[in-house]
């Protein structure tokens, strides 16, 4: 066997790179994807104030078959995933099924080709073949650092509404009815609109950006013009790819809350979300959630991941906390001198 690890750009292997996670199904979701990842790209590194960031996007193959991704960015000799902890809840590499060992061998290769001094790899979430295989990176010249980042509560889903209520705590499955409660018994229609077309989605982006910065004074802070343009290429980017869908929480027929969810690998990833603050009194955002888990079921997919954050919401729904953790390598040091 001879790998080969050949430069590539979003538009050669793209393609390669999609029908790949058909198959390898990674940890990360839909933050594997090339057009999340592209997406990021475009809006944080690309134009000015990207600090010397260079795009080192590698292709590992096997004759012509492509069994591996290195979504790699480079400042000077240091290396790093593409993304931020700022936006991407996880990130990793990309390895076919059973060649797991042979894409961290290709990513070694290629970090001593190119005279990297050190490669950060925060964001590598529970089962990462990476997080695995790579310590053993030591004995080819590495220290490897690793520490725990950061928990994504993740509820594995049940096959009806009724097995899940059953499933989570009585306490919390208290909370759920008696919130549902106050907003039913109060008289409001409620009901759950769900966008996947495109053009819809780039159409509704809008109301979505003003909901979530309406619901929170951190998260209005959040929305600076280039996170704004940020989350309109993920509606350009994944919203024609099938990976993206936005559900809108009527009340009265009215938007009264928002969740943008990524889709993907067979799980729904519950990215951000917003609400009328005006809606408050009636549990519109804990509500809005419920109804989106609802939908999950319904829709038949195994498990909602609620991404980074521990509010204590996500735990009242069932939720499980899953482990992120960073790796982060440096040249070993020779002869006792200094790395």
């Amino acid at each position: 066997m001879s790998l080969s690890i050949r430069p590539a750009t979003w538009d050669s292997v793209s393609p390669e790179w999609t029908a790949l996670l058909t198959r390898a199904r990674p940890p990360a979701g839909a933050f594997a994807t090339p057009e999340f990842q592209s997406a990021w790209w475009d809006a944080f590194a690309a134009g000015p104030g990207a600090d010397g960031c260079r795009l080192d996007l590698q292709a590992v193959r096997d004759g012509e078959e492509l069994v591996g991704v290195l979504p790699l960015m480079r400042r000077d000799a240091a290396a790093h995933l593409i993304g931020d902890s700022d936006v991407c809840d996880y990130m990793d590499i990309v390895a076919a099924p059973g060649r797991e060992a042979d894409v961290v061998g290709a990513l070694l290769d290629h970090l001593d080709a190119a005279g990297a001094s050190s490669l950060s790899l925060p964001g590598l979430p529970h089962g990462s073949a990476t997080l695995e295989l790579l310590p053993a990176a030591a004995a080819r010249g590495w220290d490897v650092q690793s520490e725990p980042e950061a928990v994504c509560p993740v509820l594995a889903l049940a096959p009806d509404w009724d097995g899940y209520l059953a499933a989570i705590r009585t306490r919390h499955r208290r909370e759920v009815r008696r919130k549902m409660r106050n907003l039913l018994d109060g008289g409001a229609t409620v009901s759950l609109e769900a966008i996947d077309d495109p053009d819809a989605l780039l159409g509704a982006m809008p109301e979505f950006l003003a909901l979530m910065a309406a619901s929170r004074g951190d998260k209005a802070d959040f929305l600076t013009p280039r996170m704004t343009a940020f989350f309109q290429g993920l509606a350009r980017r994944m919203g024609p790819a099938g990976l993206l869908r936005l559900y809108f929480f009527h009340v009265d027929g009215k938007r009264a809350a928002a969740v943008l969810c990524f889709r993907a690998c067979g799980e729904l990833q519950m990215y951000n979300s917003g609400y009328d603050p005006g809606l408050r009194e009636l549990s519109v955002g804990l509500a809005s959630k419920v109804f989106v888990v609802r939908d999950a079921i319904e829709r038949g997919l195994a498990r909602v991941d609620f991404l980074r954050g521990e509010e204590p919401y996500k735990f009242q729904l069932g939720a499980k906390p899953s482990p992120v953790t960073r790796l982060d390598l440096r040249r070993a040091a020779a002869d006792g001198g200094a790395a």
